[in-house]
């Protein structure tokens, strides 16, 4: 009886110990609650039942802009352009609010509403004007610089889905259109002339998709990390003569961030 009673109380301690997992693939997952979701078959994963989601993301990305742009002048120099400073990765976040719609154990797919915004890329140029010495050979010599500045921001309309493949984790996607707002700003002075400034604002409707991942860290809590890319106009050259501009250029960003389901 005694070697019993010496054997009944560390198994009862063991019992307790693991009572609030559930075991998956030789491997313990926390359980949440049984009216928070199904678990799914073989995996032992809690899937979330219908739910919203509100979200924000933070990152690097933003317009993709040509590094180097072709221009024309508005005063007739000839030119040679040796300094160009560009800035075309920036700071970008996106804010959402969706509906999730489980329509199998491990997949879940919604309507998402998002926010988009990215930071501003510029380009400083520093032109050079030809001069010829006494024996005909070329120099150049500064005479002026310019500035450009792509701006905008996205509203997007898309189709979230979500594939649970292991427990917790799952591959995140989003697709469909996002009406995208783009200004360009123009900045030009030579030799000393009043400077000339030109700016346009063009919005489109385009492609748009995105990929990636997300752990739950609880049942109302996940973290997620996606690579967003809106498909526009792959410009070559920009025209920015006078600052007009009906293109709407490609958008993309590498984001992490978290979401809240309820």
């Amino acid at each position: 009886m005694k070697k019993i009673k010496s054997f009944a109380l560390p198994s009862a301690l063991l019992l307790m110990s693991v009572s609030g997992f559930a075991f998956a693939d030789n491997v313990y997952y926390p359980a949440y609650p049984a009216t928070y979701a199904v678990p799914v078959v073989n995996n032992n994963a809690f899937i979330p039942p219908n739910h919203f989601m509100i979200g924000i993301q933070a990152g690097i990305g933003g317009i993709q802009t040509p590094s180097d742009p072709t221009y024309d002048y508005y005063y007739p120099y000839d030119y040679y352009d040796s300094t160009n400073n560009q800035t075309y990765a920036t700071f970008s976040y996106r804010a959402y609010l969706g509906y999730l719609f489980r329509v199998a154990p491990r997949f879940q797919i919604g309507p998402e509403v998002t926010y988009f915004g990215y930071g501003e890329n510029s380009y400083s140029y520093t032109t050079y004007k030809t001069e010829y010495n006494p024996y005909n050979y070329p120099y150049y010599v500064p005479n002026g610089n310019f500035n450009v500045n792509y701006k905008g921001y996205s509203l997007e309309y898309l189709l979230a889905l979500k594939y649970y493949f292991a427990p917790r984790i799952a591959i995140t996607g989003q697709m469909g259109a996002a009406s995208v707002t783009q200004t360009l700003q123009t900045t030009q002075s030579f030799d000393n002339k009043p400077s000339v400034s030109e700016s346009t604002t063009s919005t489109k409707i385009l492609p748009d998709f995105g990929i990636g991942m997300a752990f739950d860290l609880s049942p109302n809590f996940s973290i997620n990390m996606t690579y967003n890319y809106i498909i526009g106009n792959n410009l070559n050259t920009i025209d920015i003569a006078d600052g007009s501009n009906n293109n709407v250029t490609s958008v993309g960003a590498f984001l992490m961030g978290f979401d809240f389901d309820f």
